[in-house]
């Protein structure tokens, strides 16, 4: 006796057991009885079930065997689509976009580099986005345990990428303290000025120079730009009657004397003692990330509200300011100057790929991890399609951003954008960002602004590499992923959290 779909629901009696009917959300459950013995061919929409002597066969395509056999996992799922939407955003948002793209772009052809990065954006970053989205919606699985289903034999690379995965969020946590320590700074400046502006701290040395480049002309400098141009010759500049082999802005003497004291530390075996205001500040990230994961996907689900959509408004902020500055043009114009003829060049297409695969994120587990608490049917090609298209344009966006800074403190300094482009990577974020911060107008709220954006941006990421590498752990060392077992006797935030 054959069963086909019935436009009723409710449950039925069959002679294999009950059947409840669904049609609304789609979904048939089977109560089969005992002693029940299944046949069946894998490439046929027919599986046939016999009870005794009475055989029933129910017609369920290979989807939808599949789909309930997912849905038997137990697992906890995103209450909201756009909450993972928002964790997988966050995540791929970080210091490699605010800081890293826009240097890459201006070192690589300008708005030349678009043309590779969006190629292999396209044939490259996006579809490891959407394989990891998909291999983790379908298994319900992490960046661990997926390899059982994929290849057992290679499965030490799961365990290769929660092992990255923990470095790096060590050291994402420790560059978020160094932006909590800025913050900080940035709250005590509001009673007098910003630390990092003027030399008149115990740890400037006698070739500091204020980070108001006006200043440096109107001091008893001898040797000028011209001088060293037209005799093309080493000088040795002199401050004040002071000799120095280099002059120093202020800003860069904050971060690397008063932040890092590198000063402190001469070789490897004298690092130098424990700075206890970065510990203060790592303490209060770990705090945070450990309350942020309490209760899983649950609690993070409502963080990545906080720590994605405020920062892309403080971004917009920023923007809108420095266009705004004298000389912003000028910056944006170097940022956008095509060079067309690097596009025969390997080396473009080199730094391309590296800046697609390093600021997406993609092949660390994460997405693995944030898609297998998605539902079975979730489109994840449209997600995948997202995530990648937000994060290029965010690139884009902070690349104007700290390009019309620059051509305004190119203005100021009576430089070009290409004598005050000097460092990148993170000096761009805590040092030329904190220099330009200082000329402006208001320079405490902006450098506020700025730092508070830099934390959510960073925590965003950290936040779902510590969940990527607790969901791995728990689904290899547990049966289930569920909300109770987040209820641990050490915290999430650490490294080896016990899961029930």
């Amino acid at each position: 006796m054959a069963t086909t779909p019935s436009d009723k629901q409710g449950k039925q009696k069959t002679a294999i057991g009950d059947v409840d009917l669904d049609n609304d959300n789609e979904c048939t459950r089977l109560t089969l009885s005992p002693n029940l013995k299944v046949t069946g061919d894998e490439n046929r929409r027919v599986t046939t079930m016999e009870v005794g002597t009475t055989t029933e066969s129910v017609n369920l395509s290979i989807s939808d065997k599949q789909a309930m056999q997912q849905t038997s996992i137990q697992r906890d799922t995103w209450k909201h689509k756009v909450e993972f939407i928002l964790a997988a955003i966050g995540y791929a948002i970080g210091f490699s976009t605010i800081g890293r793209f826009p240097m890459t772009v201006y070192m690589n052809g300008g708005s030349a580099f678009f043309i590779p990065y969006f190629v292999l954006l396209l044939f490259g970053g996006l579809p490891l986005v959407y394989m990891e989205f998909a291999l983790g919606q379908y298994h319900r699985s992490s960046g661990l345990t997926v390899w059982k289903h994929i290849c057992p034999l290679i499965k030490g690379v799961g365990y290769a990428t929660v092992l990255i995965n923990f470095m790096t969020a060590m050291f994402y946590n420790t560059i978020i303290s160094w932006a909590v320590y800025y913050l900080v700074a940035s709250f005590n400046g509001l009673r007098t000025e910003l630390p990092w502006r003027s030399c008149n701290h115990t740890w400037n040395t006698q070739c500091c120079i204020d980070a108001d480049v006006n200043q440096y002309f109107r001091k008893s400098a001898i040797v000028t730009e011209k001088l060293l141009d037209s005799t093309n010759m080493l000088a040795t500049p002199f401050l004040n009657g002071r000799y120095c082999s280099r002059l120093v802005y202020s800003t860069e003497e904050y971060f690397y004397r008063r932040l890092q004291e590198v000063d402190k530390a001469d070789e490897f075996n004298n690092l130098g003692s424990i700075k206890w205001e970065l510990v203060l500040s790592l303490l209060v990230i770990f705090i945070f990330v450990y309350f942020a994961l309490w209760k899983g996907i649950k609690s993070l689900g409502k963080v990545v509200w906080i720590t994605t959509i405020p920062p892309y408004a403080i971004l917009i902020c920023l923007l809108i300011r420095g266009v705004t500055l004298p000389g912003s043009s000028i910056g944006i114009q170097h940022y956008l100057q095509p060079n067309m003829q690097l596009l025969k060049s390997f080396s473009i297409w080199n730094a391309a790929a590296n800046q697609v695969f390093f600021s997406l994120g993609s092949g660390f587990g994460a997405f693995l991890a944030l898609s297998s608490y998605n539902k079975f049917h979730n489109n994840c090609c449209r997600d995948a399609f997202l995530t990648s298209s937000i994060n290029f344009v965010t690139s884009i966006l902070s690349g104007f951003v700290i390009f019309s800074m620059l051509g305004h403190m190119a203005v100021i300094s009576h430089k070009s954008v290409k004598q005050v482009i000097q460092d990148s990577g993170l000096e761009i974020v805590f040092i030329v960002y904190p220099h330009i911060i200082a000329l402006m107008g208001w320079s405490n709220l902006w450098s506020i602004l700025f730092f508070v954006m830099v934390i959510t941006f960073g925590i965003g990421t950290t936040l779902i590499t510590f969940e990527s590498i607790i969901t791995s752990l728990c689904d290899e060392f547990t049966a289930s992923t569920t909300s109770h077992q987040t209820e641990t006797t050490l915290p999430r935030a650490h490294s080896f959290p016990i899961c029930q």
